[in-house]
């Protein structure tokens, strides 16, 4: 913001508008100032002119203090032109600066993006090959689990066809254990028989033991008899 000083009718210097020096240029400060010189100029004749019409030495003497107010407003003004041309060129320099600190942070950002981008790239490209390799893997797991169910299915009817085999090979197990039964049943009845034939040889095989025994008996019997005589 910038205050500006004008010229009066009275010659005296007051405040004027206030600007916004966002949007001005040095160029607009030396016309405004130019145009409140001319003003003064133009204020500082008029009187001169009124004095002519008086007295000499008093004309004289106000030329004279009416040429040194004006060179003194004039140093002021070309002072206060120089500070608004110093504030001007700061300002500008400010700019510049600024533009170039811009420039360097949007380069910087740039380059930033730049690696952000590549470093996205690469890791899509990275991406993109981990899963056309996962993807390959399980095409290649899964054929081997096919290769493996195919393999599975077959040992399965094979197991199958055993089991069927193996049911019939129980089934004729089963028979002949039943004929074994049947077998074993009947070598048992055989069994008895044999131990009754036994027993009934071992009555009679006592009961000639018996005879064999009383006619021992009998015999002596008769061999005393026939000392006897």
């Amino acid at each position: 913001m910038l205050t500006e000083l004008v010229l009066n009718s009275d010659s005296e210097w007051t405040v004027g508008d206030t600007f916004d020096t966002s949007g001005m240029t040095g160029e607009y400060y030396k016309m405004r100032y130019q145009q409140q010189l001319q003003l003064g100029r133009r204020i500082w004749l008029e009187e001169y002119q009124k004095l002519k019409k008086g007295n000499t030495t008093d004309t004289e003497q106000t030329i004279q203090a009416l040429i040194m107010c004006l060179e003194e407003k004039e140093r002021k003004v070309k002072e206060k032109e120089k500070e608004v041309q110093e504030k001007e060129n700061e300002k500008e320099r400010d700019v510049k600066l600024f533009h170039w600190q811009m420039e360097q942070k949007e380069a910087e950002k740039d380059q930033e993006i730049k690696r952000y981008l590549h470093q996205l790239q690469e890791k899509d490209r990275e991406e993109a090959e981990k899963e056309q390799r996962n993807h390959n893997q399980l095409q290649e797991k899964d054929r081997e689990l096919q290769e493996k169910d195919r393999e599975l299915q077959e040992k399965d009817r094979e197991l199958q066809e055993k089991d069927g085999k193996l049911q019939e090979k129980h089934r004729e197990l089963q028979e002949k254990d039943m004929e074994l039964l049947e077998k074993h049943r009947e070598l048992q009845e055989k069994d008895r028989e044999l131990q009754e034939k036994h027993r009934e040889l071992q009555e009679k095989d006592m009961e000639l033991q018996e005879k064999h025994r009383e006619h021992q008996e009998k015999d002596r019997e008769l061999q005393e008899k026939h000392r006897e005589l």
